[in-house]
């Protein structure tokens, strides 16, 4: 039996938490231990995980009637940084800047520091080794996709930022995608019948340049293009990547990890938002809240991911203090520097490492290729592993890992 979960709150999905190990013990049932052996022994995973697009496969042990998974190996193996504490037998998953934390034995968990809430279900440690977690904390806490399987297989998918490029069906009503993926380039996606496609979606009617979200299958070819059958497929909506909400201000504090903002939403009402080391304010990834006050009207994008508590909580993606000043005027959004090294490249895009972390650039028409003072008209082609180029880019970019914007000029560096 499958259940789908809208996939809009899983953008930023995956920021599970979860697992390790030592600490004080749990007593099971026999059936509960066996279970909890047999899943053990039965995690899949991608070999190579690239963030954008993952699927891991893992086998759910009952607990006290509460399906639950074993969080260390699915996290280890989706590139989650785990902390684990002794004493207090705390965890904590840091990716980004969201986190999740939960106790052993308590049902209370956090989502970027802010006040733990219960699930149902306590996380619990089996054989002084691995910390399981009942399956919703994944769904209800970091709002990941969950799709439910045969003989207790759980597929938790993080979904792939694509574009498409062509819509093919054969003679017997198979439908084939081929779509742009920043990481692999074209990558062909058949459609199944036990694909989850979001609702109104018409697969058959899909234009080239529609932007989707495709969770992979687990299993993917090492042909070229690679090939791989679509866990799921949902429509991004023309402004899901930049829809903005303003906000008031009504209270700032800072803290060691970034900050929090309270703030008032004319939608949501009042909203508790984390600020970390991935936040943007104005274009900039920055935890300096000295310039943000309380009765300031900003503009905030949110993560997908947010809690169902009251007020909800959530992490800030991007905020601008700019497009809004005290004095009413607007002014615009200042594109954002980039420097790096090019890692990868594919038809209409590069992927840099800015100092250890990755980021895709769309080499569009309007794109500015140079170098130095040289005339010559330079193009996608000049662009090659292991240049080392500068720039600047859009500010308003995906949640995907790496994160996605537009080029607004590339400098090749000598």
């Amino acid at each position: 039996m499958k259940r789908t979960i809208d996939m809009k709150r899983i953008i930023a999905s995956l920021t599970a938490a979860g697992l390790l190990t030592t600490g004080a013990s749990c007593v099971f049932a026999d059936s509960a231990a066996e279970d909890i052996t047999a899943a053990q022994d039965s995690i899949v995973a991608e070999d190579s995980v690239s963030y954008n697009g993952s699927s891991i496969i893992l086998q759910s042990a009952e607990i006290n009637g509460q399906a639950y998974v074993p969080l260390r190996q699915a996290m280890e193996a989706l590139g989650y940084t785990v902390t684990w504490n002794a004493e207090t037998q705390n965890v904590v998953c840091r990716r980004g800047a969201v986190e999740l934390g939960l106790t052993v034995g308590q049902d209370l968990y956090y989502f970027s520091k802010t006040a733990p809430a219960p699930i149902g279900a306590a996380p619990v440690l089996y054989n002084d080794e691995v910390t399981y977690v009942p399956v919703q904390f994944l769904t209800e806490v970091a709002g990941a996709a969950v799709y439910y399987g045969e003989e207790n297989g759980i597929t938790v998918v993080e979904p792939a930022s694509v574009t498409v490029n062509s819509v093919s069906e054969d003679a017997n009503g198979n439908v084939t995608l081929s779509v742009q993926d920043a990481l692999r380039g074209e990558v062909i996606v058949r459609i199944s019948e036990d694909t989850e496609v979001s609702q109104g979606l018409d697969i058959q009617s899909l234009e080239s340049g529609s932007e989707l979200l495709i969770g992979y299958g687990v299993a993917m070819t090492m042909s070229i293009p690679p090939q791989t059958t679509a866990i799921s497929v949902a429509l991004v909506q023309a402004d899901a990547q930049s829809s903005t909400s303003a906000v008031t201000v009504k209270s700032v504090e800072d803290d060691e990890f970034g900050g929090f903002l309270m703030v008032e939403d004319e939608n949501l009402g009042e909203v508790k938002v984390r600020v970390g080391d991935d936040t943007l304010i104005n274009g900039v990834k920055s935890t300096d809240l000295s310039g943000i006050s309380a009765g300031q009207t900003i503009e905030i994008v949110y993560s997908d991911a947010m809690t169902m508590s009251i007020p909800p909580q959530t992490t800030a993606v991007s905020i601008n203090t700019s497009s809004t000043d005290r004095a009413g005027e607007n002014t615009a959004i200042e594109n954002a520097a980039f420097e790096g090294v090019i890692v990868s490249v594919s038809e209409n895009s590069i992927v840099i490492d800015e100092n250890g972390s990755e980021r895709a650039l769309n080499i569009t028409d309007e794109t500015r290729i140079f170098h130095g003072n040289d005339k010559r008209i330079y193009g996608i082609d000049d662009l090659t592993e292991g240049v080392k180029v500068r720039g600047e880019r859009e500010a308003v970019e995906t949640r995907s890992i790496p994160p996605i914007s537009n080029a607004v000029s590339v400098e090749i560096v000598d």
